[in-house]
């Protein structure tokens, strides 16, 4: 959110299990730090723009290409979720 630096996040079984997930593929040379906020981008369609994903908790540079990869905790516990809905259509305003 500060920083307008781009990702892609997922959850592996590993971060998953420990309830964090990761932005990956952000730039090496971004300035994502620890604490800033992570939010959807709307890019793709896919999900809405302005959805808060969850909060880095640390930031590491790839030991094998020229990226890094964020840390994030999400904003929202899964196990605490009870009723959901699922958006099947987006019209962006």
């Amino acid at each position: 959110l500060r920083s307008g630096d781009m990702g892609i996040v997922e959850a592996s079984g590993f971060s998953a299990k420990d309830r964090m997930c990761s932005m990956n593929y952000i730039d090496r040379s971004a300035k994502t730090v620890v604490g800033d906020v992570i939010e959807t981008s709307g890019t793709g369609g896919i999900f809405p723009k302005d959805l808060i994903i969850g909060i880095v908790k640390d930031v590491q540079k790839s030991e094998t290409d020229l990226s890094a990869y964020a840390i994030i905790e999400p904003t929202v516990n899964s196990k605490e979720i009870h009723d959901c809905f699922v958006i099947t259509s987006f019209e962006e305003e």
